[in-house]
């Protein structure tokens, strides 16, 4: 197969409602820090207003530069897998690929794991991603044909 697949992050409604969430925060925390300012109380008050800015600066700094990054995360093409979130993104060529399993994340989704020829596996977070399951392993099966579908895998697949 000689064409190139880019798959990017998922811009969903609740990555958008989350970071405006988190943005929310910041400014609860703004106003409780400027209610107690000038009220001349500082007390547990302060510590919250501290905590909410703090903490809505933070996650919602990160998630918003993951939503409005532009770069694929995962390209799929003739000489291999890439999954560019690694520090030092590796192709993995496909004649490697022995088969694909399932690996839940808990609260942070799925993980789909690619077992390689020579006995070592590569686990890529795919809950993030802007594809399905079933979408992905259709992908990686048409590139890499002889890839067999972990039996757990293919009952979570449907």
């Amino acid at each position: 197969m000689d064409r190139t697949i880019h798959i990017y992050t998922d811009r969903s409604v609740i990555s958008i409602l989350l970071v405006m969430v988190k943005g929310a925060m910041v400014l609860l925390g703004i106003f409780i820090l400027a209610r107690a300012f000038f009220s001349g109380e500082a007390g547990q008050a302060l510590w919250l207003a501290l905590l909410l800015i703090a903490g809505g600066v933070f996650f919602g700094f990160y998630d918003l530069l993951k939503l409005l990054d532009r770069s694929p995360q995962v390209t799929l093409g003739p000489e291999g897998f890439v999954d560019h979130r690694i520090a030092v993104p590796v192709v993995i060529p496909w004649d490697h690929f022995r088969s694909l399993g399932y690996r839940s994340a808990g609260s942070s989704g799925w993980t789909l794991e690619i077992f390689l020829a020579d006995g070592g596996h590569v686990l890529v977070p795919a809950s993030h991603l802007a594809v399905k399951p079933k979408e992905l392993v259709r992908l990686v099966q048409e590139f890499a044909p002889g890839a067999a579908v972990d039996r757990r895998f293919r009952l979570w697949l449907g």
